[in-house]
């Protein structure tokens, strides 16, 4: 429903003017004014008649005391008669058009105020018939210029995908597009007159500042139809409607992006094969892990592990057994960490351990060993059990190093030492 103000302009001829009636203009806020200057006239010719009468009587115009002849008497009292007669004829005739004026104007403030049925009574035989027809035509132009404006808006608003709401200052929506009742799973006649809270709970209906108007929008809850919550961003533009504010409302769901945004984090910081942390978190980790001894005055232990002789295994089962060899080693190293290690994927068939709070080296060998035993178990394919061995080096701070850098350097180079030292061992199996 277009609500729109008429800018109508009545004019009236100069012939009118005199009895106070004013050109009006539907563009301000101002209403037809009452004419002293017709009331005057009105007052006039209605005393007129008893006023030259008393003004006659007290000169003895009319001779009352019998000096003058029957026929000058006759004579001046029907001049008296007659001035009283035009008098009242001209009341009448300047009443009915200034009436008629006034109801004219009347129906131009009614149209001005968006009530589009409001027409102009035409009178036959009357001076005002070309003007209420002139007014009824406008009218009638108007109309349609509004509905030709609200066919394009309704096919505007049918084209944009984001869903756009219109409500006043009090929260009450008084427009929606189809996007709307798509998003939110209501139909336009259930949203129409509901409080925007019904569909975002979280949004502050009775203030709608520079906060709320900035560019860019801001985040929040919406709520579908069926109850649950889901990510939106809702930008308010402000306008004006007869002085009334208005707000005119883009809501833009974010389930998608929030989605696109989470799986985007998981690739940077998950590996998509073992689902364990990835190179970039793990240094994060490391970094988090260095400041945190530094600032408890604490030790701990980076862990570099490598699977031996891994390529074999995509050499000759395939690189689906390899995969699935490796997905299996990242969860038995999660399983066997405590709370306080990140175990995460380094590259290839290389693993990394940060090991917090450790008390001392041997404690770090502890942690060896254990990792060492899960990894040794052997993998079940389907037909046959692989038997993997690892290689593991490992750095302590601050016994060895100060930086991120260094722990892994060190650690890394332990782990080819050892694996040079134990000659590399290949992979064993046996069948089932």
């Amino acid at each position: 429903m277009v609500e729109a103000g008429v800018g109508l302009t009545v004019r009236v001829a100069p012939r009118w003017r005199w009895v106070g009636l004013q050109s009006y203009s539907g563009e301000n806020q101002a209403h037809v004014p009452t004419s002293s200057r017709y009331r005057l006239v009105m007052i006039l010719f209605a005393v007129s008649g008893p006023l030259l009468l008393g003004i006659a009587t007290a000169g003895n115009w009319l001779s009352l005391d019998g000096s003058l002849s029957p026929d000058a008497l006759l004579f001046r009292a029907g001049v008296v008669v007659s001035f009283l007669v035009l008098g009242g004829i001209a009341l009448l005739y300047v009443d009915r058009h200034a009436n008629a004026l006034r109801s004219i104007v009347e129906v131009t403030e009614r149209i001005r105020s968006c009530d589009h049925g409001a027409r102009a009574d035409v009178k036959k035989h009357s001076d005002t018939s070309e003007l209420a027809l002139a007014v009824n035509r406008l009218a009638d132009e108007l109309v349609g210029a509004l509905r030709d404006v609200e066919r394009e808006r309704t096919a505007v608003l049918g084209a944009v995908v984001e869903s756009v709401v219109e409500i006043d200052k009090n929260g009450q929506i008084l427009a929606v597009n189809p996007a709307t009742e798509a998003l939110f799973g209501w139909s336009a006649a259930d949203l129409l007159g509901a409080n925007l809270k019904m569909i975002l709970p979280s949004v502050d209906t009775a203030r709608h500042g520079a906060a709320d108007t900035s560019a860019g929008g801001r985040s929040m809850q919406a709520r579908h139809r069926e109850g649950q919550l889901f990510p939106v961003n809702l930008s308010l533009a402000r306008r004006s409607f007869h002085g009334r504010p208005r707000f005119v409302g883009v809501i833009t769901d974010q389930s998608e992006q929030r989605s696109y945004i989470q799986r985007l984090e998981e690739l940077a910081f998950f590996d998509p094969l073992t689902k364990i942390p990835a190179r970039r978190l793990v240094q994060d980790r490391l970094e988090t892990a260095l400041r945190r001894a530094q600032r408890n005055e604490t030790r701990f232990a980076v862990l570099f592990i490598d699977i031996n002789q891994f390529k074999p295994i995509n050499d000759r089962y395939g690189h689906a057994v390899g995969d699935m060899v490796l997905a299996v080693l990242a969860q038995r190293l999660v399983r066997v960490s405590r709370d306080s290690d990140t175990v995460g994927r380094y590259g290839g068939d290389e693993f990394v351990v940060v090991a917090e709070t450790i008390s001392d080296q041997q404690d770090a060998v502890r942690l060896i060993d254990r990792y060492r035993s899960a990894i040794c178990k052997g993998v079940p394919t389907s037909d046959r059990v692989l038997h993997v061995t690892a290689s593991i080096g490992a750095a302590c701070y601050p016994v060895d190093a100060d930086n991120p850098e260094a722990l892994l350097r060190i650690a890394d180079e332990r782990m080819y030492d050892i694996k040079d030292a134990a000659g590399r061992h290949g992979v064993a199996e046996h069948r089932r």
